[in-house]
């Protein structure tokens, strides 16, 4: 018996290996449009055919189509698709009823070949296919990582937005600054507004003041503090009433 995994399709993804009493080949739903399945050489020739990950998406229409690519390639038109050798399996789920049919229909052909096999317990399972689509990841958040990741990546381009913001209001306002000092030095007065430009730049201000968010300008308002709690000897934070150093 061989037993053959792929998880890319595709011409010279099975080999001819001689000497083979019993082939089974497994393969998983994602392998393109119906036209693919015609250049999966291990579909004429492997005797029983896993469609593994049945719980994925689109595993039905994969076993549709197998059983028919299976039925012309052998050319049993009087058969029907579904008497096909083609089983639908959970191989990650315990006690899984497609596996259990695969077993159930594999198991007779290997004794027919000389294997010991001691009578089965298992109850005798009807159809071809895994019946619960019961999965660890459900069928709709098999994207969880890439949401994951999409999140973060969208929050650090966000606080990369609201950093440069932050980073325009502080030169602006140094600036400002400078101005008033510069007029104040030149007049020996105390210091005060330029006319224009200051007023144009406290406009700048006042438009990239409004451009940060809530939860920025709280944390740029907590800065003075927090660098000066970090600055110190031991760094105090309250759990529950209770401080820990």
């Amino acid at each position: 018996m061989i037993v053959v995994e792929t998880s890319g399709i595709g011409q010279g993804d099975a080999a001819i290996v001689p000497h083979v009493d019993v082939s089974l080949y497994v393969m998983t739903p994602e392998f393109g449009a119906a036209s693919q399945l015609e250049k999966i050489d291990m579909l004429d020739f492997a005797d029983f055919v896993a469609i593994n990950k049945f719980d994925r998406k689109g595993a039905e229409d994969a076993l549709r189509d197998v059983r028919k690519q299976y039925q012309r390639n052998r050319q049993l038109f009087s058969a029907k698709p579904e008497d096909m050798p083609v089983y639908g399996t959970q191989a990650s789920r315990f006690n899984d009823d497609g596996v259990t049919a695969l077993y159930q229909a594999l198991a007779p052909k290997l004794a027919e070949h000389g294997l010991e096999l001691v009578p089965g317990k298992l109850p005798k399972v009807p159809h071809k296919a895994s019946t619960s689509k019961q999965s660890i990841v459900p069928p709709g958040r098999v994207r969880y990582l890439a949401e994951i990741a999409e999140a973060v990546r969208g929050y650090k381009r966000h606080a990369a937005e609201q950093a440069g913001i932050a980073r325009e209001r502080q030169a602006l306002a140094t600036a400002n600054r400078l101005l008033v000092e510069a007029s104040a030095a030149r007049e020996r007065r105390v210091p005060a507004t330029p006319a224009g430009v200051s007023t144009a730049l406290d406009s700048l201000i006042a438009a990239r003041e409004a451009q940060l968010d809530d939860r920025s300008k709280k944390l740029l308002a907590m800065w003075p503090d927090m660098r000066k709690a970090y600055a110190g000897d031991d760094y105090v934070v309250k759990i529950r009433g209770r401080e820990v150093r």
